[in-house]
């Protein structure tokens, strides 16, 4: 069977539970049993007892079981990375899908095995041709082609260069006094260990776009607004106004470096550092740890030292040769191509206004007692709260694209399984298309297939988004994703997210974010305002806000059933319904005709082409017509036949029939006989 075709479990009943109709009642069937809920059994095996270390040291728990699912224990990807390096460290290594489908340490040390060299990036230059090799500069450490996702970055920031499309601003607080050297020297000491903020992009003049690691890029840090004495509120009305005017900024890709660092003093100790990017640079991961890191060097250098950190061993030059090798699989072309053919958009608004580029920020409150329920849910459940989260964004699109059959994005994290893969800077995500039938599901049932979709997705997540486009053609088209980012830590305390702006090229990108300081859950849609009507994105804030609460507190409603609409929609929709008028119940067609032959029989009632009928003649041929009907024994309840062409016969007919007290029932005459 194909990987996507094989269940997740296997369980055997005596007998299938009926209803009283005979019909199979589903909610009666046995589930299978829910990881992480039996007591905890402690590691057995020499490999078992190699993962519960490495479990326990990156979940940071002491209590863990050797059946306990790593996702209801609150691993992710980025959580299996660094699992996969404890291991190699003692020589045994896994695939992430390997933990993707068997997600407990029973059923992964099952599948260690020893750690082989599968390195593929080779060294410096090595993915270029020597033509192209020749005619590079001087001064360059490294430089290789752009993955899939930054040429699709490049050219959406290029055709709507005067929005904000694809540039990122991040504003931190940072709890240290501002001393401008000092923080220059620790941006100097990150870009130097990163290639990635040294890179300038040239897309003509080789065989094919690069982009140019250099050697030494100057990355000055400039002072901003002081906001020395101004008051919590105050001061994040000034930050979050210039992030407003700073998401505009145009970058050059073909002049490093494509960030830009600003400091705005604070005077009490405290100062704003906020960054600038091309999105082509780094995704949102390593945004965040890129800061982490500055922060890191400059509490180091305040206190006259300097931080020593070690080479990055993974290097982006790596992800995008084994991403070039999944755009070669053709195990993945047919996993994609075989999910997606004939799947539709699912369209959230019936125009397009304009060019896209008009994005706006619409936050969804989740109060905590709401993340409380789904984090408690997602234990139970087995299952990542980034499954139950994509239910409820599922829930939300099947209502507001009109359809139980929907299509959308899911972003992927598509880093190097390797030592130092988390630490990597560089864009490594990949849009994975998400296709489901939520007609006969329940909302935690929906989360079961999000997961089992990931876990079949697993082995084919690299295989670049562009290419199932170009294998499909221009039909595959999503105008929604759903992003779900987790950052784990905040720079030993020192560092706080202000705010954060990233915004695409899609008409609803929709943001799951855990607060890094304080771990809550956060939602805020980007709404392209160019595509989606206003209106909509308001509305659509209250229903993902009522999708999460229902999740948490009914995840077993059926989807026909949920409704996310608030009183005053629903109000909206019973006003448009109602649509009844006040008649005589005793008219009827025929009655009417033979009213308006009694009062005006010389006006004209029917005209075809160049014949015309008059009230009191179609009143007298339908009333001939009737009687001959009722000769032939027609009468009350009876079904006539009508196949006659347009015209003033026809009308002749129908009204006849009515009078004869039978129905008729057409019959286009194009037809055969």
């Amino acid at each position: 069977l194909p990987a996507y075709m094989v269940p997740a479990h296997l369980i055997a009943v005596e007998a299938l539970p009926l209803l009283a109709n005979g019909k199979l009642d589903r909610k009666a069937l046995p589930g299978p049993a829910v990881r992480g809920a039996n007591p905890k059994t402690a590691p057995g095996t020499e490999q078992e007892r190699l993962l519960h270390r490495a479990w326990s040291k990156v979940l940071g728990l002491d209590a863990v079981g050797v059946d306990d699912s790593f996702f209801a224990l609150g691993g992710d990807s980025m959580h299996a990375i660094r699992v996969r390096a404890e291991a190699e460290r003692h020589g045994s290594t896994f695939a992430v899908s390997d933990l993707l489908s068997g997600p407990s340490i029973r059923e992964l040390a099952l599948r260690l095995e020893p750690v082989a060299d599968t390195t593929v990036g080779g060294r410096p230059f090595s993915l270029l041709t020597a033509e192209d090799r020749a005619l590079l500069p001087d001064g360059l450490d490294d430089a290789y082609p752009l993955s899939a996702m930054q040429v699709g970055m490049l050219f959406h920031a290029t055709y709507a260069e005067d929005s904000s499309v694809y540039r990122v601003v991040t504003s931190v607080r940072v709890a240290k006094r501002l001393d401008l050297r000092a923080l220059q020297a620790a941006v100097d000491d990150t870009v130097r260990r990163h290639p990635s903020l040294r890179c300038s992009f040239d897309l003509a003049r080789y065989s094919e776009p690069l982009q140019l690691v250099h050697s030494v890029v100057e990355t000055p840090v400039r002072a901003g607004e002081d906001l020395t004495g101004l008051d919590a509120g105050t001061r994040l009305q000034i930050i979050g106004d210039w992030v407003e005017r700073a998401k505009f900024t145009r970058f050059d890709p073909g002049v490093a470096p494509l960030v830009r660092f600003v400091a705005h003093p604070g005077g009490d100790g405290t100062f704003e550092l906020s960054v600038i990017e091309h999105h082509v640079v780094l995704d949102g991961w390593s945004d965040i740890r890129m800061l982490e890191e500055v922060v890191d060097h400059y509490r180091a250098r305040l206190a006259g030292e300097e931080l020593r950190l070690p080479e990055v061993r993974s290097t982006y030059r790596d992800f995008v040769a084994v991403e070039r090798a999944a755009g070669r699989d053709e195990a993945s072309q047919a996993y994609w191509s075989g999910l997606l053919l004939g799947a539709e958009p699912t369209r959230l608004a019936p125009y397009q206004a304009g060019e896209s580029g008009m994005n706006r920020r619409y936050d969804v409150p989740v109060p905590a007692a709401v993340a409380h329920a789904l984090r408690g849910l997602a234990r139970k459940e087995g299952l990542p709260l980034k499954s139950l989260l994509t239910a409820a964004h599922l829930a939300v699109l099947r209502l507001a694209g009109g359809s139980d059959e929907v299509l959308t994005g899911v972003v992927a994290n598509a880093r190097l399984e390797e030592a130092d893969g988390d630490e990597t800077i560089g864009v490594f995500l990949n849009t994975l298309p998400l296709r489901l039938d939520l007609a006969s599901l329940s909302l935690i049932e929906t989360a079961h297939r999000v997961f089992g979709h990931e876990r079949a997705s697993a082995p084919h997540r690299r295989y670049p988004f562009a290419m199932m486009q170009n294998d499909l053609g221009e039909g595959l088209r999503l105008e929604s994703y759903v992003n779900f980012m987790d950052f784990h830590r905040s720079a030993g305390g020192l560092m706080s997210v202000t705010v954060g702006v990233a915004e695409t090229n899609y008409p609803l990108a929709v943001n799951f974010l855990i607060d890094p300081e304080h771990g809550h859950l956060q939602l805020w849609l980007d709404c392209d305002l160019a595509v989606l009507p206003e209106e909509l994105c308001h509305r659509l804030t209250g229903y993902y806000a009522r999708a999460l609460d229902l999740l948490g507190s009914r995840p077993h409603a059926e989807l026909t059933a949920v409704d996310l609409m608030d009183a005053g929609e629903r109000a909206q929709l019973a006003a448009w319904n109602d649509t009844a008028l006040a008649y005589n119940l005793a008219d009827s067609v025929h009655g009417l005709f033979e009213r308006r032959a009694a009062t005006d029989p010389e006006a004209v009632a029917v005209v075809h082409r160049f014949d015309e009928l008059t009230y009191g003649g179609l009143e007298s041929r339908a009333n001939r017509f009737a009687r001959h009907l009722r000769s032939l024994g027609v009468g009350p309840g009876d079904l006539v036949g009508v196949s006659v062409r347009r015209g003033i016969d026809l009308l002749v007919v129908l009204l006849g029939v009515l009078k004869a007290g039978a129905a008729y029932v057409p019959m286009d005459p194009s037809f055969p006989r």
